[in-house]
């Protein structure tokens, strides 16, 4: 069963890490209950602050099906995704920048599991295929954490005033840049 496998999440990681110490059983037991248990408190939590309005709505059920991949997903597969992608054009720009970040992470994991682990098996199988799974979730995860951090450090600049003021001097002269010239 799904449910039962651990394989290209975060979960995997710390099931993979915890197995040396602990054994497979008591591993795959405690990381099931920590990860269930975390997605079901913040499924909560963000279940009482659901918003009123359909642009507010949207984007907490963007939120909930990050949260649910991120956390609560086991076993993440690439085409789990598309909950994502099918919400991106009626989200906000922020949130259609990480769908597609996301889908673009997804989709390399088929590059890392057809082509790349059949070429470096034995590096990928190391750590009980904890490497593997290192790598599948940084090719996912990775761009959708990036993303949110450029937002993150972009929304920080635009707070400095000289900096705010320095984005809209370039932005209008990129503005007068890419206006047509007028003909003579």
């Amino acid at each position: 069963m799904h449910n039962e496998r651990f394989t290209t999440s975060a979960a995997a990681i710390v099931k993979l890490a915890l197995e040396a110490s602990v054994g497979t059983a008591a591993a795959e037991t405690w990381t099931r209950v920590l990860f269930v248990g975390l997605f079901a408190l913040a499924y909560v939590v963000m279940l009482r602050r659901t918003p009123t309005g359909e642009a507010a709505l949207l984007e907490h059920l963007f939120n909930i099906f990050a949260l649910l991949l991120i956390v609560g997903t086991l076993w993440f597969q690439p085409w789990y995704v598309v909950w994502i992608v099918a919400l991106a054009p009626l989200a906000h720009a922020r949130q259609r920048a990480l769908a597609f970040a996301w889908s673009l992470g997804a989709l390399s994991l088929y590059v890392l599991f057809d082509f790349v682990w059949v070429w470096y098996a034995e590096l990928l199988n190391s750590g009980n295929e904890l490497v593997v799974n290192v790598a599948a979730t940084a090719l996912w995860l990775g761009p959708v954490l990036g993303v949110l951090a450029w937002s993150r450090w972009r929304d920080w600049l635009g707070g400095i005033p000289v900096l705010a003021r320095l984005r809209r001097t370039l932005r209008r002269r990129g503005e007068a840049c890419l206006a047509p010239t007028p003909r003579a």
